[in-house]
C-alpha cells in the first residue's frame, strides 16, 4: 500500500471544483494536485492557539491532538503515586496544547467531585468549568477542547441522576449557568458526527462516559459508540517485567490498523467517504500494574512509553534513521501523512504535545518542523508551559 506524502488533515480542504467526484478535496490531495495553502504558524508556535492555523471546515476527527488520561490527577494536589498521572495543571496542560481531557466525576451529594478511582483530587466539576472558560474566552478562543466526562466511582447521597446533576449544572447552577451556556456545543442533528473546527471554535465537545437516559437534551457524542470512535484503553498490565513492551505494542498494533483502514479508503480511484464519516481515533499511552505505578509506566529513564512514542514518531519521519532502524521504518511507514487521532498521554510536557500537534503541519509548504524538539539522552521528562 502507498502512502501519503501530504498531511491526513488536507482531507478537508476545498480545492477546485472541477474534479468528478463527491469530496473533490479528499481526490485532489490524495492524487497530489496542486495542494492548497494553510497560514503557516509563527515559530516557534505559540500552543495556546495552534487551532487557529487550521481552516474552519476542517473535521476534528482528521487531525493529531494530544491529550490526557485522568487530566486532574497532577501533582500539584499531593497525591499517591499510584494515582497521579500528571504534572501540569489543567490550566498548563490547555496552554501547552492539549485539546481532549479526561475528566472523571463522582457523583457525590448532587455535586460532581473530581476522582481517580476511589481517591478524591481535591477539586471539583465548578473548577473545571472556569479553567475551560477562562481559556476559551480568552487565549484560546480559536481553539476547541474535546472532554471524556465519564461517571467515576460509586455515586452517593445523592436524590438525583448523573446527567440530572449535569443538567443542573448548565442550567441552574449560579457558578457555572453562564460559563456553560458559552461554552457546550450542542448537536445540530441526530447523525452523531464530530463537528467541523469552525462549529465548535472556543467550545468544549462533549463525550459522553456516563448513563444519559432521561437527559433532557443531547450533549456532545457518547463516548462508547463504537462506530464514531475507536478506542485503545488496555491499561491493566499484569505483569512487571514485560509491562511497557506489552502496553507498546498495543499502541503500535491500534495505530497500525486504523491507518490501514484510512488508507484503503484513500486509495480508491473516486472516494466516495465524507471524510467527517471516519472514526475518531483514540489511542491511550497510559499503563499500570500491580509493581509499576504509572510514572514508571510513562517516564521510565531507559525507555518507558512516552519516550519510545515521542522517538517513533520523531524518527519515521526522518530519512536520515533509515539504517539506524529499519525495522521501526518498516513498520511505521503507513503512518506517513496520516492522522494521529487523539493521543492520550500520562505525564505529558510540552515537546510531548508540539510533536503530535506538528503532524497536522507536515506536507505543507514552507513548514519546517525542526523547532519539534529531540529529547537527548539524560532529559528529564518534565512538564514546562509554553508562552
Amino acid at each position: 500500500m502507498k502512502y501519503l506524502h501530504s498531511s491526513f488533515l488536507l482531507l478537508i480542504l476545498h480545492l477546485p471544483s472541477s474534479a468528478l467526484t463527491p469530496f473533490p478535496y479528499l481526490y485532489e490531495m490524495h492524487h497530489k494536485f496542486s495542494p492548497p495553502h494553510l497560514p503557516l504558524p509563527t515559530k516557534p508556535m505559540n500552543m495556546s492557539t495552534w487551532m487557529s492555523h487550521l481552516p474552519l471546515h476542517t473535521p476534528l476527527n482528521t487531525l493529531s491532538i494530544p491529550g490526557t488520561h485522568d487530566t486532574m490527577a497532577y501533582r500539584a494536589n499531593r497525591l499517591p503515586k499510584f494515582t497521579t498521572t500528571q504534572t501540569g495543571t489543567l490550566h498548563q496542560q490547555l496552554h501547552a496544547g492539549v485539546r481532549f481531557i479526561d475528566i472523571r466525576a463522582r457523583h457525590y451529594r448532587n455535586t460532581f467531585e473530581m476522582h481517580h478511582g476511589v481517591v478524591y483530587l481535591g477539586t471539583n466539576f465548578t473548577f473545571v468549568v472556569r479553567t475551560l472558560h477562562a481559556f476559551l474566552t480568552g487565549p484560546g478562543s480559536s481553539e476547541v477542547v474535546l472532554m471524556r466526562l465519564k461517571d467515576e466511582q460509586h455515586a452517593q447521597r445523592n436524590t438525583r441522576t448523573f446527567v440530572q446533576t449535569l443538567e443542573w449544572y448548565i442550567d441552574v447552577h449560579e457558578d457555572t449557568v453562564e460559563m456553560l451556556t458559552d461554552l457546550l456545543w450542542f448537536p445540530g442533528d441526530t447523525s452523531r458526527r464530530l463537528p467541523l473546527l469552525g462549529e465548535a471554535r472556543g467550545r468544549v465537545v462533549v463525550l459522553r462516559d456516563y448513563d444519559a437516559e432521561g437527559a433532557t437534551y443531547e450533549l456532545g457524542l457518547p463516548y462508547t459508540d463504537e462506530k464514531r470512535i475507536k478506542i485503545q484503553d488496555h491499561y491493566q498490565l499484569y505483569t512487571y517485567l514485560d509491562v511497557i513492551k506489552k502496553k507498546w505494542d498495543l499502541i503500535i498494533n491500534f495505530w497500525r490498523e486504523w491507518v490501514s483502514f484510512f488508507n484503503s479508503i484513500l486509495d480508491a480511484s473516486v472516494p466516495t467517504t465524507n471524510p467527517q464519516d471516519l472514526p475518531l481515533l483514540v489511542n491511550y499511552l497510559s499503563g499500570a500494574s500491580l509493581f509499576c505505578v504509572p510514572r514508571n509506566v510513562a517516564t521510565n529513564e531507559a525507555w518507558g512509553i512516552n519516550n519510545r512514542v515521542q522517538f517513533f514518531l520523531r524518527t519515521a519521519w526522518e530519512t536520515a534513521w533509515d539504517a539506524a532502524f529499519p525495522a521501526w521504518r518498516e513498520e511505521f511507514v503507513e503512518l506517513r501523512g496520516e492522522t494521529l487521532g487523539v493521543v492520550v498521554w500520562d505525564f505529558i510536557n510540552t515537546r510531548a504535545a508540539r510533536l503530535v500537534v506538528s503532524f497536522n503541519f507536515r506536507g505543507v509548504e514552507g513548514w519546517d518542523w525542526s523547532e519539534v524538539g529531540f529529547w537527548t539522552a539524560g532529559e528529564r521528562w518534565e512538564f514546562k508551559e509554553w508562552n
